[in-house]
């Protein structure tokens, strides 16, 4: 009989897997610190504000922005510095499937680095730490929608 698990908890399992095969032994024994970001797979309704708008006009937003995207960033998130993986997996299955995801930061170069989730023209981000020397997302669609991309760190 199959049990159902809670979607979180499939996804940080698979991100926590992989992100355990791709690490050398040592690492793993050493306990080396390692940190979670999840981007939501929802944006509620009303939660993102505009501070200005054009004149005579007002922003609502009555639907929830769904995520649509994810990645890291090269400096602030106004810079668009948008970084392309270093390596990168997939699987399909039957009803979705599954893109894995990983940045290396060996090069100490001053910039800031920035896990991001899009939601259309809309866009989280959250900086990560300066010693972060390695990030793996893991972004999971089913059937056609993004399940909440989780990126573990060290």
């Amino acid at each position: 009989m199959a049990r159902d698990y809670p979607m979180n908890l499939l996804i940080a399992a698979a991100g926590a897997m992989t992100w355990m095969a791709i690490q050398p032994v040592a690492a793993q024994e050493a306990g080396a610190g390692f940190f979670r970001l999840a981007c939501p797979a929802v944006l509620p309704p009303g939660t993102v504000a505009m501070r200005t708008t054009p004149d005579n006009w007002t922003v609502s937003a009555t639907r929830p922005s769904r995520l649509d995207g994810s990645g890291m960033l090269h400096g602030a998130p106004d810079e668009e510095g948008f970084l392309v993986p270093n390596a990168g997996d997939g699987k399909k299955g039957r009803a979705g499937s599954t893109a894995v995801r990983r940045w290396s930061f060996e090069v100490p170069h001053g910039y800031e680095k920035w896990a991001y989730c899009g939601y259309g023209p809309v866009q989280l981000a959250r900086r990560v730490p300066v010693h972060t020397s390695e990030c793996v997302a893991t972004e999971v669609w089913e059937h056609g929608r993004y399940a909440p991309t989780v990126f573990i760190c060290k």
